[in-house]
């Protein structure tokens, strides 16, 4: 029998980090039968000796893939979609990278509960403490209402990617979402559209900060072109209709990272006129994206 819940972590190089990871999902109190799909990135530091030890203690719900090459390093993105999701059997997919964990074990059953009374839902998150250097700082969501739309999703990026539980059927995953670097953004967009989100306010996991994390090569201008490349192919993904939202996320992206943006052009250019600065930077996301044959998004194509 297929079990309710597939798991999909995904990691590299988080030795120092797994075994709270799994150790998170194994504390999980449930009545349903839950898989671990796991795809390790040819970690180096030992990453996947801890996963073949827990494999060991529990072959019939961890499932692991090693990579014998790091595919992130050949350009390859879009690690769940590509090796974890394909193998999933569950009705309902709950995400968790190798570097955070699950704090609650009573978070998998709340929000399957939720999401079986609920069939207008697609998605069900949480509230997820933040946690740098150790030391677990604040809460991550910060949000006044519970229920969520597409349009809602624009701007600061606010669901931890471990407290998404989603329903996997009848989801169909549009193959530009394997080639974006805002993959937990690109996904939640997909799923936004088949149903509404649901926020339970409660700290059920811990989203950590540290150098090695993915997140802090994902700033300057690597995340205004990553956003731009996201919204044109959402934008034609659903022709047109949040035209004025993908905007709306790309303004955000750089008013969010113009100052190191400017830290990496000071290193080229001295430009005398920050004004004119913002003007060439404008330009420049522009001409990216049409390099990448994508286009100007619907609307005045100004930031």
């Amino acid at each position: 029998m297929n079990p309710l819940v597939s798991i999909s972590c995904i990691t590299y190089n988080h030795a120092p980090y797994i075994r709270d990871c799994l150790d998170g999902f194994m504390l999980q109190q449930v009545n349903f039968s839950f898989e671990i799909l796991i795809h390790d990135d040819a970690s180096t530091d030992g990453t996947d000796v801890i996963i073949k030890e827990y494999h060991a203690k529990y072959p019939e719900c961890i499932k692991p893939i090693f990579q014998s090459e790091n595919q992130y390093s050949k350009g390859v993105r879009g690690m769940m979609l590509r090796f974890n999701f394909p193998r999933a059997r569950g009705k309902y997919i709950a995400l968790c990278e190798g570097d955070d964990y699950w704090t609650d074990p009573s978070k998998l059953q709340k929000q399957v509960d939720f999401l079986e009374a609920n069939e207008d839902f697609s998605v069900c998150f949480h509230d997820a403490m933040l946690a740098r250097d150790g030391m677990e700082q604040r809460k991550y969501v910060n949000q006044n209402k519970q229920v969520f739309t597409t349009e809602d999703l624009f701007g600061r990026h606010f669901i931890p990617t471990a407290s998404i539980v989603y329903r996997s059927g009848g989801v169909e995953f549009p193959e530009w979402l394997k080639y974006v670097s805002s993959g937990d953004i690109a996904l939640l967009l997909i799923l936004s559209l088949e149903g509404k989100m649901h926020l339970i306010n409660e700290v059920m996991s811990t989203y950590r900060l540290h150098p090695q994390g993915v997140s802090n090569t994902h700033i300057g201008m690597t995340k205004v072109f990553g956003i731009a490349k996201l919204m044109t192919y959402f934008d034609a993904h659903t022709n047109g209709a949040y035209s004025v939202y993908c905007q709306k996320a790309l303004k955000y992206e750089f008013e969010t990272h113009v100052s190191k943006i400017e830290v990496d052009y000071s290193k080229l250019s001295n430009f005398s006129s920050k004004s004119l600065f913002r003007e060439l930077c404008q330009r420049l996301v522009l001409k990216v994206r049409g390099a990448l044959g994508f286009g100007s998004i619907k609307g005045s194509g100004k930031l």
